[in-house]
């Protein structure tokens, strides 16, 4: 990324977190290139102590006009009074791109100065560890050199699809929720090792192996994700009884409606952003 670059967040919660350790431990950008923001003063100090980055409490002009990158990072019903606040700082010709949970692109647009280019993104906290999987979608008036640049920042950092903006509701519903679900599923492997016996450092080694494994042979492989769980289900054996009890408690229709209802919440966010609700 161009050394001209710099990134400003507006909002140092757990997502710009992870942004922004993942930007600098892949050395995208330069600390000196990044600034964040946050009400929090304790937030504020944390970051800055944690990765040596600007911060303020209160966006200034100076470094928020300079930005050549702004990345809205505050909560979905913040939107409006968080760009009231700032709108005076921004011009069009900075990119901003979008991190906010069901917020349509055209919808941000009406808080910016006319023309200026959104770009829509949806990662998750994998971003911290080179690891995201993120989903772009340019706005009205972002154009392809804007999509490409979200994109080299985004691919730093994991990979990149871009998506129809009609979709995005459905990645924060599968990836961007995604991590909370597997990190359900390691308690319950951890917990259930124990019961048998393990200790938990033992437990825990053979849990985040075995998810880490996993997930290579689904990457490496032209197998389908059912043709790999049946090579590791003999008839009659041990992995046949445990996915037995996984069916018996409905295992795969719990997943199919937790990114459903993920999907529809993102949606639900949209809503209650443009009649003023919570």
């Amino acid at each position: 990324m161009s050394s001209d670059n710099l990134v400003y967040f507006l909002g140092a919660g757990a997502m710009a977190e992870a942004m922004i350790k993942g930007l600098l431990e892949q050395q995208v950008l330069p600390r000196e290139q990044i600034t964040a923001t946050d009400i929090r003063p304790g937030r504020c100090l944390e970051i800055a102590e944690k990765y040596g980055i600007a911060t303020e409490c209160q966006a200034t002009a100076e470094r928020l006009a300079q930005a050549t990158i702004v990345i809205l990072a505050f909560k979905p019903k913040d939107l409006a009074s968080a760009l009231a606040t700032y709108r005076a700082y921004l011009h069009e010709d900075q990119l901003v791109i979008s991190l906010l949970a069901g917020m349509p692109t055209q919808q941000i647009g009406q808080y910016l100065p006319e023309q200026t280019p959104v770009v829509r993104a949806m990662p998750n906290t994998a971003a911290s560890v080179g690891l995201a999987a993120t989903a772009i979608c340019a706005g009205q008036h972002a154009k392809p050199e804007h999509l490409a640049l979200a994109e080299t920042l985004f691919a730093a950092m994991g990979i990149v699809q871009q998506v129809a903006e009609p979709m995005m509701d459905a990645v924060t519903g599968l990836s961007g929720s995604g991590p909370a679900y597997v990190y359900l599923l390691a308690e319950a492997m951890l917990a259930g090792g124990m019961a048998a016996g393990l200790d938990g450092s033992t437990a825990r080694a053979l849990t985040e192996q075995t998810l880490l494994g996993a997930a290579r042979m689904l990457q490496v492989s032209d197998h389908t994700p059912a043709e790999l769980r049946q090579q590791v289900s003999s008839p009659g054996g041990t992995t046949i009884a445990g996915l037995q009890a996984l069916t018996e408690h409905h295992f795969t229709e719990a997943v199919q409606d937790a990114i459903l209802r993920a999907t529809e919440r993102s949606r639900d966010l949209a809503r209650a952003a443009t009649f003023g609700t919570n």
